[in-house]
């Protein structure tokens, strides 16, 4: 009797497993893509405000050049600033060299999977306005400057 429930318990969490692995993996995931892609444009607004805030403060370093600069002032949550949410991988850049003040940067955000987690390279600057790469190429995304529509803001 025991072997039987034994047997039993570990059929089902087998089978558990398995169906949470499947439903990880599957082309089930498509419809979570929109999704993802709106949340990272919220996340790159997100990214720019704190930006703005981060200058205001910081008026001698001019922007922040790490992910991890805003997150430790609190500007945006911790997950943001590790990089990886909502199925994207989020940078920011600053051209400046040395110790000079950064007076610009681009906020790219690309899928962590391509096709999986999201389709679109999404991008923007100090201007504010959020852009994306249809093809999920970052250098299309800011050569191009297609703008996203005010629909997924």
């Amino acid at each position: 009797m025991k072997f039987a429930k034994r047997s039993f318990l570990v059929a089902l969490i087998v089978f558990l497993t398995s169906v949470v692995v499947w439903g990880i993996f599957s082309p089930l995931s498509q419809p979570r893509i929109p999704y993802n892609h709106r949340r990272a444009i919220h996340n790159i607004s997100d990214l720019s405000l704190a930006q703005r805030i981060y200058s205001a403060r910081h008026s001698y370093a001019g922007y922040a050049c790490k992910l991890n600069d805003l997150g430790a002032l609190g500007l945006v949550d911790g997950v943001l600033a590790s990089g990886t949410k909502s199925g994207y991988h989020f940078e920011i850049q600053c051209p400046q060299r040395g110790a000079q003040k950064a007076e610009s940067f681009t906020i790219t955000a690309v899928p962590t999977i391509p096709g999986v987690t999201g389709q679109y390279a999404l991008c923007a600057d100090q201007s504010g306005e959020v852009w994306y790469g249809e093809d999920g190429l970052v250098s299309d995304c800011l050569a191009m400057h297609k703008l996203v529509g005010r629909e997924y803001r």
